[in-house]
């Protein structure tokens, strides 16, 4: 009797213990890979699993204008490549392209996409299927069913053949999706047989990012005929391998009965060998389905993070699409031993698990911040990569990729992504070390030529000596003068916040020149006109441009005129606002809460519509929600009284500007960047101040979140009186305690905060109305 009692009792402890683990939704059923994958999106929709090394996703496009080498509203595809850049706005990568066929060998595909002249093929859109970890489609040029999913570092194929005949699949190393870079080039490349179930191959190209090396290993299922090379149009006779700039092979099968082949291909920066390494530890079996079903979990598993209870089924779909976008980047760049190839091209046994693919101009401004939230555990090895580049290559990230450094942007946004999350207590990185990269980026340091390159870089758009050049002259003069670079008054702007993140975490180290650094935060005021209320260029001899400009005009960066040189990617209204790490002192600049809010009322008003490019959209007034400079713009009435204002508008821009469909972003994704946007939105909150340690509200479009943050700690959000007609906060309580703030700490949300928000149909003009609720510029002052 004993026993038995004992036996109970360990029985109930038991099942009590595995109930109360947290239990894993088929969350990823919520994820249309789909949307935004037409248009500005620029987004793929193949296999990868969560921050994973290989994008294994259909190309059809070979044009760098369409960024993720794949268009939804094409009916062919070219075939399958092993790796995608997500969102952004230049076209790269798309490597180790593999395509099966029937019937007559093509060694190339057509360029006009007409079946029988090229290897791909023509697709019928309804057999076209995916999902977080899974892709497949039917290619009706040869009857062949394929279907793709992946591991962290390997793509994973299933080719099913449906008719007798001979068959050819296609390794097409020359395939590129590119724009025409001055320099654009295939430099070398290689295909090998090892036996007759493996191949190997590489290739050294140079476009968006310089000098990227990517190799591969492929094994198949089933031993081959033979195998192929060819070199450009010329085939290649009793080869058992290749190397030039264009090269391509194909495993040929005679098809006797309906068949399926595998193939699995693992990719790497440092070798084929390092490939084979990587296919043999993750993927040692053949089992598609489950290797399929273990990349949902894995999703799953991340997904479960974000969980919310959002009663409208296309606003969770859109809230979880946008979740799961948020871990397409950056991806795993190391090898399963550690190895990668680094910024100086040289094969480097990493400490740290190297990552890559950063975009730090988009994504330091809500992407970044999220991945404190829910993915702290993996930022020090992304800080880790950040800092390895710097000693590498001789600068912090700008827009790094692969091996190679773009160069892209402006402003030394790495900066803001290390103090936040040194000042938010992530540790495992050499904060001594970030430091001193951070204030040698900001100086102006690791100059590529001299003084004459610096000033012939000066009006040539992006690269590094430009931002050498205009750094050393914002330290120099306090602003960046406007006639002797591009870009200035965005640039005086960027680089203001950058020295202010140097100088938040140099004064949480306790160091002396924290306050150098602080006061160059302010360096934004230097640039302010007061007569015409916006930000604008300045010459080196203290006088602002002769020309007022035109507020309403958006600017490229590229132009040198005398009156269009002042900002990137924006207007002077656009980048009035960017000032996050001194809202309230902008505040006064423009005059004070109430000619802030109207000026904020103008800038959002529909009738002041200014000049709309096609490269940006969903536009209010003259906010784009389609770019980032403003994304944190509708959050600004927080800070001088009026919330009620911010909460109306965040959910006209998440029900107005982002819609379930393919083409349903308003502007390119950039890495996670629009998608964060979205999360936080619909969360009720957003970072402000990239690395201020605190978020501000806006309206939560939940019914209720269970956020995990780690050491097992859920931040929860609950909203009473929900309803779609219910957007305006009515009262907040704070771990059962009635709260009037405007924000809340990222300390609060780690512990595990219970957030309750009361809503209601007619704004609260009260609540926020008093200063002492007014959100500070950050937590640390």
């Amino acid at each position: 009797m004993l026993i038995f009692i004992r036996l109970v009792v360990l029985t109930t402890i038991v099942v009590f213990a595995v109930s109360c683990k947290q239990q894993v939704n088929d969350l990823a059923s919520n994820v249309n890979v789909f949307i935004g994958t037409q248009d500005r999106g620029n987004l793929y929709p193949g296999a990868t699993v969560p921050f994973g090394m290989v994008q294994l996703s259909p190309d059809n496009t070979e044009d760098g204008e369409l960024i993720a080498g794949y268009q939804y509203n094409f009916n062919y595809i070219h075939g399958f490549s092993h790796t995608h850049l997500s969102g952004l706005g230049i076209g790269d990568l798309t490597d180790c392209l593999i395509m099966p066929t029937m019937g007559k060998l093509h060694l190339n595909y057509s360029s006009k996409n007409i079946s029988g002249e090229g290897y791909q093929s023509k697709i019928t859109k309804t057999t076209e299927k995916a999902s977080p970890g899974y892709y497949s489609v039917h290619l009706d040029d040869y009857d062949i069913d394929v279907e793709l999913t992946a591991t962290e570092r390997v793509g994973f194929h299933k080719y099913t053949f449906n008719q007798k005949g001979d068959a050819n699949i296609m390794i097409d190393m020359s395939y590129l999706n590119a724009q025409p870079w001055p320099n654009l080039e295939i430099k070398k490349a290689f295909i090998k047989k090892i036996d007759n179930t493996t191949v190997v191959g590489g290739r050294l190209v140079s476009n968006w990012s310089p000098n990227r090396y990517v190799f591969f290993a492929a094994k198949f299922s089933e031993p081959f005929n033979s195998i192929g090379f060819a070199i450009g149009d010329s085939i290649q006779i009793n080869a058992d391998s290749v190397m030039a700039k264009d090269v391509k092979a194909w495993a040929n099968y005679t098809i006797s009965e309906k068949k399926t082949i595998l193939i699995k291909v693992a990719i790497s920066s440092v070798s084929p060998e390092g490939a084979l390494n990587n296919l043999n530890a993750e993927l040692a079996g053949w089992d598609f389905e489950d290797t399929h079903k273990k990349a949902r979990q894995k999703w799953n598993t991340e997904l479960n993070k974000f969980k919310a209870e959002i009663p409208d089924s296309v606003k969770r779909v859109l809230y979880y699409t946008s979740a799961y976008r948020t871990m397409l980047a950056p991806v795993l760049h190391a090898d399963v031993d550690g190895k990668y190839r680094g910024s100086d091209g040289e094969v480097h046994q990493g400490k740290h698990t190297n990552y890559h693919i950063f975009a730090f101009w988009d994504t330091f401004r809500a992407e970044h911040p999220l991945l404190t939230i829910v993915q702290a555990d993996r930022l020090p090895d992304i800080i880790n990569s950040m800092l390895a580049a710097a000693g590498e290559g001789g600068h912090l990230p700008l827009y790094h990729f692969g091996n190679g450094e773009t160069n892209c942007m402006e402003g030394f946004h790495a900066l803001p992504v290390i103090a936040d999350a040194y000042c938010k207590g992530i540790t495992g990185f050499d904060s001594e070390k970030a430091l001193h990269a951070m204030m040698y980026d900001i100086h102006g340091n690791g100059s590529l030529g001299g003084e004459d390159s610096f000033k012939h870089a000066a009006l040539k758009g992006f690269n590094r000596d430009n931002q050498i050049y205009s750094a050393k002259l914002f330290h120099k003069y306090g602003y960046v003068p406007g006639d002797m670079t591009i870009m200035a008054a965005t640039k005086t702007l960027e680089y203001a916040q950058n020295s202010y993140c140097i100088g938040l975490m140099a004064k949480q180290m306790k160091k002396d020149t924290a306050q150098y650094y602080l006061k160059a935060g302010e360096y934004y005021k230097n640039v302010f006109d007061p007569k015409i209320g916006f930000f604008r260029g300045k010459y080196a001899n203290g006088n602002l441009r002769k020309n007022i400009p035109d507020p309403a005009k958006q600017q490229s960066g590229w132009d040198t005129t005398d009156e269009n040189g002042d900002y990137v990617e924006g207007s002077a209204w656009q980048w009035l606002w960017f000032v996050p790490q001194d809202i309230h002192s902008l505040v006064q600049l423009l005059g004070g809460d109430e000619k802030f809010v109207a000026k904020l009322d103008t800038f959002f008003d529909p009738k002041n519509v200014g000049h709309i490019t096609e490269e940006n959209g969903g536009y209010i007034g003259q906010y784009a929600m389609g770019n980032e400079p403003g994304h944190h713009v509708p959050y600004l009435y927080n800070y001088a009284g009026q919330p009620w204002k911010t909460q109306k508008l965040v959910r006209d821009i998440l029900s107005q500007t982002f819609k379930p469909t393919v083409d349903g972003l308003t502007g390119n994704d950039d890495c996670g960047e629009m998608s964060a946007w979205y999360v936080f939105g619909t969360l009720g909150l957003f970072p402000v101040n990239p690395a201020g340690g605190i978020y501000v509200f806006g309206s939560p479009a939940v019914k209720s979140a269970q956020i995990l943050v780690g050491n097992n700690k859920t931040f929860e959000i609950n909203v009473t009186n929900y309803g779609a007609e219910n957007i305006y906060i009515k009262s907040i309580k704070l771990n059962g305690k009635q709260y009037d703030k405007t924000w809340i700490s990222h300390v609060d949300i780690m512990k595990g905060a219970k957030l309750e928000f009361e809503m209601d149909n007619v704004p609260n003009k009260q609540f926020g109305a008093d200063k002492s609720s007014y959100p500070p510029n950050d937590a640390y002052n």
